[in-house]
């Protein structure tokens, strides 16, 4: 199994736990607990949105089709998403559901990130449910100036944070909430964000605004 392939696999692997951590917050968390994994989630990534929003700016959401494949923790991020974005007195002007094949990573099709990015202005800011921009050389040269923030939701692996530093360089993103790795003891360095938030939060995931991302790959793999 080459390189490529054992970070692909170890990518569904991750994203299923962590979705499954997601699904499971819904549904086992007592009354009692004042906020569940998706709705804290959906809180942070509004709340990050609203600090990058200008004058006028839109909020665009990018989400996932859920018709063909049934995924109840998605459905309900999604609308955690959107209900702190009203509460905080903004509504998604656009919501763009992607299809995509449930036993592959998730990832935004560079061509529709591409497509946002262009029609997005200096106000706006892509909220993206799917990770963030992974687009080629080829793409980035021809996208030009990135106008419009990102905040994107990325459960994924230890291995693909490195790529995520050169996205923070080239405007690409501007906050991100990450999978947590155990043992990295990450918290509490440059650019990871804390306090106010969920303990269930802060166990799973990472606030990371661009230089708290140590390139470091997989245990096992150059």
């Amino acid at each position: 199994m080459n390189r490529a392939r054992v970070i692909s696999a170890v990518s569904v692997l991750v994203m299923l736990a962590s979705l499954g951590a997601i699904w499971r917050a819904l549904h086992d968390a007592p009354p009692s607990t004042p906020a569940a994994l998706p709705a804290e989630i959906g809180r942070v990534l509004a709340a990050e949105a609203g600090k990058l929003l200008g004058p006028g700016g839109r909020i665009l959401l990018i989400s996932r089709d859920t018709e063909s494949f049934a995924q109840p923790s998605f459905d309900a991020l999604n609308a955690s998403v959107q209900k702190a974005l009203k509460q905080a007195g903004t509504t998604p002007a656009l919501v763009r559901a992607i299809q995509l094949d449930p036993l592959r990573p998730l990832q935004v099709p560079p061509g529709d990130f591409v497509e946002l990015l262009r029609k997005a202005g200096t106000a706006d800011v892509i909220v993206s449910l799917l990770g963030p921009p992974f687009l080629s050389d080829e793409q980035r040269a021809a996208l030009g100036t990135v106008k419009p923030k990102v905040v994107a939701f990325w459960p994924g692996t230890l291995a693909e944070y490195a790529n995520l530093r050169p996205l923070f360089e080239q405007h690409l993103l501007s906050a991100a909430i990450l999978h947590r790795p155990e043992g990295l003891g990450l918290a509490g360095k440059g650019g990871i964000a804390s306090g106010g938030r969920a303990p269930q939060f802060d166990t799973l995931y990472q606030i990371v605004t661009g230089t708290g991302i140590p390139p470091v790959p997989l245990p096992g793999i150059p």
